[in-house]
């Protein structure tokens, strides 16, 4: 089959693919018990006809022998005139001792014994007659019989065999495609049903559903049943991915990766970056047990979760006893830089609360600056949603010169918060790999 002829294959329907292999069959298996029982009437015909020709032959074998006994030759006549009243005799030659032909019917079939024998070494059932010969003897006579039968009756009863088994199996086959129809619709109805919707389900629409009511075979009832568990688990499965991937990214970077972007790479020219560290953080490792020291920092993390999550602020990752975190990114929000800081208000309120339920002391020490950073997600496996540029670096500078308890500023987001906040002036701090930097302290 050539490509096109797969391609047209492909684009039928299952109950047409089904309905053509069907008849196809069909009509193979007809071909098949044509040629069957064609070849079947015809060898029973000729093992009638070989049983006739040799009772025949042995008759008139009988009769010449038992007419010539006495010399009376007036029996040969006897015979010819009971061959002539049989059709499916042609002729009827005697010879003699020496070979030599000395009765004939019908007169001058033959006008020589080498006329006889070369037609009687051609006869056959495929020509116009076919010959049997035997020796006779009668007292002293003696000699050849050759008696020619006729396979006109024969080629007419193949002809009608031909045209009446034709004609049987025309309507077999007709009564076939007609059943080959009614069961292709009947079966591939449901069938193609499924098709449709395990169609929809791999093209991606988790909705779709197989029909386990329809009218079908109890099979495709459970195929369809089979069918809407396995969507129904993917469907779990999917949530449960969406879930960990908005766990790890924004929910519009995770939709943009979902949808096939393979590299998310954006720059944002302003949004407000934050860094919060603990301070009290190591002591109180050496104080508790590992167990105990990850539960406080869960109980801590997760209360500036929250913050986030209701400011609209975005997690960007915790480094040890170390949160980031920014604004203005993905979405862009105009008061980024005021956001960040109510976000670092109510962070030190949260590490309160956390204190007071916990036994402990802690406190963070936090820094903030505003400007331009390019973010992406990084990784094949493990994704990350990571931010770079000068304005990361500047925010963690300004958390590890801020004060424990204090909300350290860049002149840049203070200058984005002029009149909003209560400000107390550093003047200009020396700044570990960037020099000399006017800088801030949040007021309390």
């Amino acid at each position: 089959m050539s490509l096109h002829g797969f391609r047209f294959w492909g684009r039928l329907r299952l109950g047409n693919q089904l309905g053509i292999l069907l008849a196809t069959g069909a009509v193979i298996l007809g071909i098949i018990f044509y040629l069957y029982t064609s070849r079947l009437q015809r060898k029973l015909f000729l093992e009638g006809f070989e049983a006739h020709t040799t009772a025949l032959f042995e008759t008139v074998q009988l009769g010449l022998e038992v007419g010539l006994a006495d010399e009376n030759f007036g029996a040969i006549h006897t015979v010819f005139n009971w061959v002539k009243k049989k059709d499916s005799l042609s002729w009827i030659v005697l010879t003699d001792a020496t070979g030599q032909i000395f009765a004939q019917y019908p007169e001058a079939s033959f006008a020589t014994i080498e006329d006889l024998q070369k037609h009687a070494a051609t006869a056959s059932i495929e020509s116009r007659d076919i010959v049997r010969s035997g020796k006779w003897s009668a007292g002293t006579l003696k000699g050849e019989l050759f008696l020619g039968f006729s396979t006109q009756a024969l080629r007419e009863h193949e002809r009608r065999i031909i045209r009446d088994t034709g004609l049987s199996i025309s309507i077999l086959l007709a009564g076939i495609l007609s059943l080959v129809f009614l069961f292709s619709k009947g079966l591939t109805g449901p069938l193609e049903r499924l098709r449709l919707a395990t169609q929809r389900i791999t093209a991606g629409d988790l909705r779709a559903r197989a029909d386990e009511n329809q009218s079908g075979s109890i099979e495709v009832q459970s195929v369809a049943h089979s069918v809407n568990v396995m969507v129904g688990k993917l469907v779990a499965e999917q949530e449960k991915s969406d879930s960990l991937l908005l766990n790890i990214l924004p929910p519009a970077i995770a939709k943009r990766l979902k949808d096939g972007e393979s590299q998310i790479v954006d720059a944002y020219e302003s949004v407000t970056v934050l860094f919060a560290d603990i301070v009290g953080f190591t002591v109180l490792a050496s104080q508790v047990s590992p167990e105990r020291l990850v539960e406080i920092l869960n109980r801590v993390f997760t209360s500036f979760d929250l913050l986030a999550e209701q400011l609209k602020v975005e997690k960007v990752k915790t480094i040890g006893d170390c949160y980031m975190a920014v604004c203005g990114l993905p979405e862009r929000i105009e008061h980024h830089a005021e956001t960040m800081v109510k976000m670092a208000q109510q962070m030190q309120h949260a590490l309160n609360e956390v204190n007071r339920i916990e036994g402990t002391a802690l406190q963070i020490r936090t820094g903030i600056h505003s400007g331009r950073v390019v973010a992406g997600v990084i990784g094949k496996k493990k994704f990350a949603y990571d931010l770079w540029g000068d304005t990361v670096n500047t925010a963690s500078r300004m958390e590890f010169h801020g004060g424990a308890g204090r909300i350290h500023l860049s002149a840049a987001t203070a200058e984005l918060l002029a009149g909003k906040f209560k400000l107390e002036d550093r003047g200009e701090v020396e700044i570990k790999g960037k020099g000399p930097m006017s800088c801030y302290f949040l007021s309390s």
